[in-house]
């Protein structure tokens, strides 16, 4: 419309100066020679004529075309974005995150010369590029190139954090409260080495999805020093344990260690009282079994009878009334005064059903060595010779640092040369070597019979 707007204003004729000039065209959109997007070419003739019907013609062609890239501003899913790190994960992390951006930059821009644009998305992504921080965790930024059906191009940055913000996890980590018999003066060698275990045990057991090696980064409060002494036992100690990632994520852990005296055991016997006797006093002290420290207090904490110069109780002081009668009474055993304090008890049965028995010390007769080899002989720590007498046997078994590895009260003779859980190196079979049996023979009027027994296990 411009064009002949202009026709109509613009010719010169010499033989009409004041002509009105009729301008026609071929002109029709459809004619657009399309180039790329919306875009394209149209070449439009016109005719212009003047009042006597002479004509000139001239051409013109207009070009539309796209030179605006394309409008990013409103692909608001391509932003910056941290993720937890996830160590090995990483790269498929990165690479996932990287494949949703191309994928929203190709549905989202805005092109006002083509509506339908199919539009190219470029990155520079390389994990490669990836910038450390701590642990596995770190930073890229991928730079994007959006192009529309024309050529123009617009870019685009997002950068990708990977973070650690999860502590260690110890849930696979077996460090717990334990208990450790007392050695007097290696009591706090006993303590590092356990301080020890439990900090390799963590370095290895400790997971991390962003830190692979927790070697050197668990620390504990440990000192010795700390050591709370408690009467009649070594002592309890209470350390934390801190396990730190690379990125300064810390886990807490609480193991207490106790020291007690398991050197030293107290036997429960029955004393048969008659008036046949005089006096039949009783020394406390042949209660005790193990290694102990003699300058301990006794005391009765249950029961009604008196201790006679700080150790002896005479049954005979106990007034029973009918037959078959009896009584107890509980005596507990307190020393505190050496490296490995003692604290026991034991129960006297002062009765008076009296039998004579024909079984004596002599009869017992008990194993000298153990070798559970399978071939039938000495395969199990044996007490015969009173089985007609009908008495209850217990047992316990200690090793060279008189830690109670085996106990077991009415005895059925089928300890090989296992220990308990509880026991200096954990459940199992226990080594070759020496080890101290103390054996009881219940209401039998027998001592404890204690001794040296040999395992062979290899």
């Amino acid at each position: 419309n411009a064009n002949i707007a202009a026709l109509e204003a613009c010719p010169g004729d010499d033989c009409d100066a004041d002509a009105v000039y009729t301008v026609t065209s071929d002109f029709n959109f459809e004619n657009l020679v399309s180039t790329c997007g919306q875009g394209g070419t149209i070449t439009v003739n016109y005719v212009v004529a003047d009042d006597c019907g002479n004509e000139a013609t001239i051409s013109a062609t207009l070009t539309l075309e796209d030179t605006t890239p394309p409008d990013l501003t409103i692909c608001t899913e391509v932003i910056d974005e941290t993720m937890e790190c996830n160590g090995a994960d990483n790269e498929a992390i990165a690479t996932d995150w990287n494949n949703a951006n191309i994928a929203a930059l190709e549905a989202c821009p805005g092109d006002d010369c083509d509506a339908d644009a199919v539009y190219t998305v470029t990155s520079d992504f390389n994990f490669e590029n990836l910038v450390s921080t701590c642990g596995q965790g770190g930073t890229i930024t991928v730079n994007y190139v959006v192009a529309d059906d024309c050529g123009n191009e617009a870019t685009i940055s997002a950068t990708l954090t990977l973070e650690d913000t999860t502590p260690p996890d110890v849930t696979a980590c077996d460090v717990t409260d334990q208990t450790l018999n007392c050695d007097g003066e290696n009591n706090e060698e006993i303590a590092n080495q356990w301080n020890a275990a439990n900090i390799a045990a963590l370095e290895a057991c400790a997971f991390d999805g962003c830190d692979a090696d927790l070697t050197g980064q668990v620390t504990s409060d440990y000192n010795f020093s700390n050591l709370t002494s408690v009467p009649g036992m070594g002592g309890m100690l209470d350390v934390e344990y801190t396990i730190t990632d690379e990125c300064g994520n810390e886990t807490v852990v609480y193991a207490m260690l106790t020291l007690e005296n398991n050197s030293v055991a107290g036997n429960d016997i029955s004393l048969c009282v008659t008036d046949e006797f005089e006096a039949q006093v009783y020394n406390l002290f042949d209660l005790l079994s193990g290694y102990y420290d003699d300058s301990g207090t006794w005391e009765l904490i249950s029961g009604d009878a008196e201790i006679i110069d700080g150790h002896y109780f005479d049954p005979l002081s106990i007034e029973l009334n009918g037959d078959n009668a009896s009584s107890e009474f509980t005596f507990s055993y307190t020393e505190n005064n050496s490296a490995c304090p003692t604290y026991v008890e034991a129960t006297i049965e002062v009765h008076n059903r009296c039998f004579v028995l024909n079984c004596s010390e002599d009869n017992v007769e008990i194993s000298v060595a153990v070798t559970p080899n399978g071939d039938q002989y000495n395969e199990y720590f044996e007490v015969t010779g009173v089985e007609l007498c009908g008495y209850t046997i217990d047992v316990q078994i200690y090793n060279r640092w008189g830690a109670l590895i085996f106990e077991k009260k009415d005895y059925q003779n089928d300890w090989n040369g296992s220990s308990h859980k509880n026991s200096i190196g954990g459940a199992g079979t226990l080594p070759s070597g020496t080890y101290y049996y103390i054996v009881i023979v219940r209401d039998s009027g027998i001592k404890p019979i204690n001794g040296y027994i040999y395992l062979g296990t290899k």
